[in-house]
């Protein structure tokens, strides 16, 4: 399932004699189109700058965790010193919010820790890399937060793919600067249906209560480089 092209293509020289191709494609379409879960809800919201952007995203996050129902959010970042700069944000930010992060350089006990308790829990928030973008399960997902736009345009599947599955209903929201709006004609021609969405921020000091923390400790700067 996570093979390239080229590697499958090679496997299939390896170990099979004369095999025949089968390709499945919509009815009236020419061009290859991605396949969506049924009950997943996909919107976008757009945004003048990245700052709205991680405004918008702590926000969302402190609601959530100020909120009686039980969330279980997956939030998705292009590189691993983001997860672990957001990650400590976070965590001073959002106190009540049970947190977990996920990425390539972390170790492997450390990986496989982290899987098992977020797999078990029925709420609370992941941060990570397109490492969990496929090939790995989280029950019970019911959000997806894409705050970096894929590198990979078929990326872009996998992580809403890690919600709504075996006919659960989930969501999944796309935050995307205004400048990063031509990944949203690319994905129209792939047939992927995108409802935008617009935002408010509840909290209109959130900005300074960011700068504020972001002067209490010498690390958030060098990890904030990064």
């Amino acid at each position: 399932a996570t093979l390239s092209d080229v590697r499958i293509e090679e496997l299939i020289k390896l170990g099979l004699r004369n095999p025949a191709k089968v390709f499945i494609k919509p009815q009236n379409q020419n061009e290859q189109h991605f396949t969506l879960p049924a009950q997943l809800t996909n919107s976008v919201i757009l945004f003048p700058n990245r700052l709205e952007k991680i405004l918008y995203l702590i926000s969302r996050l402190v609601n959530e965790a100020n909120s009686k129902t039980l969330v279980k959010v997956i939030v998705f970042f292009n590189t691993c010193a983001s997860v672990d700069f957001y990650f400590k944000l976070f965590t001073h930010l959002c106190p009540k919010l049970q947190l977990w992060k996920l990425h390539g350089q972390r170790e492997q006990t450390n990986r496989t820790r982290v899987f098992e308790e977020f797999s078990e829990v029925s709420s609370g928030v992941l941060l990570t890399t397109d490492v969990a973008a496929r090939g790995v399960e989280f029950p019970s997902t019911n959000f997806i937060i894409q705050v970096d736009p894929p590198q990979h345009t078929e990326f872009f599947i996998h992580r809403i793919g890690r919600t709504a599955r075996a006919g659960a209903s989930g969501e999944a929201i796309l935050l995307l600067e205004k400048s990063e709006s031509g990944l949203l004609e690319f994905l129209a021609t792939k047939g992927v249906p995108l409802q935008e969405k617009t935002y408010s921020l509840s909290d209109t000091g959130l900005e300074q209560k960011l700068r504020g923390v972001m002067l209490t400790d010498r690390d958030y700067f060098v990890k904030a480089q990064r």
